[in-house]
């Protein structure tokens, strides 16, 4: 039986797929990405189609060297002279390469024009193989456009193999990755944006994403695994004990949002209830958290904002008396009340205790960053 393997060709096209979700996240508005179709990968300004990027992709599973034998090399050259009148100054032309550059090749970038056709004309004399000799005349046909052809290129070396790359996008783009709840969930994300990829494949001609359809893929991905909502009831945040023993230990210590609570004259008996529902407010978030981190993180984040545009609302129908202490402390103390009366916020499904939209407001008020405080104050 003739034995018949194509992993190392197929590797080599996943490979590829997983460096297009690599430049999809490289897109900003006005660009897309075609595939395969004016070679590997080309980035293109889509107002007036100038070809930003012009990308070969050649991935090695053992060691490779980037030197004169090299037919990948040569090969990317002769597509590059060949596609020319594509490009325009504003274009890269990148050869993204799991090679080792040959020494000769440090610095390529800042070398001359000169420089550069002087070195790839002694490549040229240290080659002797025969696939590589025939596509010499295409190559060196016009001195001009090689030399325009290697002024443009970047060698792109420092890339992971194929067992890495995922990891690779993941920690790259970590913005991303780190509204999903865990690593399996984001690995997931790059074989669901490959499978997007192919999809889009219309025909020979016509293989393209563009920055817009991207948004869109990586949105509908969050929301297709976004965890489900839990719900949390005030009996799951009861701890009497724990309760008394904190209450006494921040009377002693007389912490940020206990000195708010004092300067506007609040009684013992309601800042030792403000200190109940900041535990239980705390207690309710970490539940939040460790159901889903990421998520439940970005969501209680997003309701800090929202208290505190509530706050400002509430004080706005309260004006500051002048010369009247007794009047702007009875006006602070009817703030806090409305406060802690609001109905719920945020975290609409899964709050259903009473603790949370009272206590949050005292977390918010312990940080001096947050500008949460009750005192009616004079503006100027």
């Amino acid at each position: 039986m003739a034995k018949h393997n194509n992993i190392e060709p197929t590797i080599g096209n996943f490979y590829h797929y997983h460096v297009v979700v690599e430049k999809l996240f490289e897109l900003k508005q006005n660009e897309k990405l075609i595939i395969e179709v004016h070679g590997d990968l080309t980035k293109i300004r889509i107002s007036d189609n100038i070809f930003l990027e012009n990308i070969e992709i050649k991935h090695h599973k053992n060691f490779n060297e980037l030197n004169p034998p090299n037919i990948d090399f040569w090969k990317t050259i002769k597509n590059w002279v060949e596609n020319y009148t594509n490009y325009t100054d504003e274009t890269s032309l990148i050869l993204y390469t799991t090679s080792i550059p040959d020494k000769e090749l440090n610095d390529f970038i800042n070398k001359t024009k000169d420089e550069k056709l002087k070195l790839i004309i002694s490549w040229k004399e240290k080659t002797t193989n025969e696939k590589i000799l025939e596509l010499f005349p295409k190559i060196f046909k016009s001195e001009s456009i090689l030399k325009s052809v290697l002024h443009k290129i970047k060698f792109d070396t420092e890339q992971k193999i194929y067992k890495d790359i995922s990891n690779h996008i993941i920690d790259k783009y970590h913005s991303y990755f780190d509204t999903l709840d865990n690593h399996t969930i984001r690995t997931e994300s790059i074989k669901y944006f490959i499978g997007e990829i192919i999809f889009a494949l219309k025909d020979k001609e016509n293989w393209e994403i563009d920055f817009e359809y991207f948004k869109k893929i990586k949105t509908d991905f969050i929301y297709k695994n976004k965890p489900e909502s839990i719900k949390v009831e005030e009996d799951d945040l009861r701890d009497q004990e724990n309760e008394t023993n904190v209450y006494k230990y921040e009377i002693y210590d007389n912490p940020l949002y206990i000195k708010k609570l004092q300067e506007v004259k609040l009684s013992d008996a309601k800042i030792k209830i403000a200190s109940r529902h900041k535990l239980r407010a705390f207690k309710f978030t970490n539940i939040l958290r460790k159901n889903s981190f990421s998520f439940y993180d970005n969501k209680i984040k997003r309701c800090a904002e929202t208290f505190t545009e509530k706050l400002e609302e509430i004080k706005s129908d309260f004006t500051y008396i002048e010369h009247d202490l007794d009047k702007n402390i009875s006006n602070s103390n009817a703030v806090y009340d409305s406060a802690m009366n609001i109905d719920k916020l945020c975290l609409h499904d899964e709050d259903l205790t009473e603790s949370f939209r009272k206590g949050y407001w005292h977390i918010l008020a312990d940080d001096e960053v947050q500008n949460i405080h009750w005192l009616i104050e004079d503006e100027k």
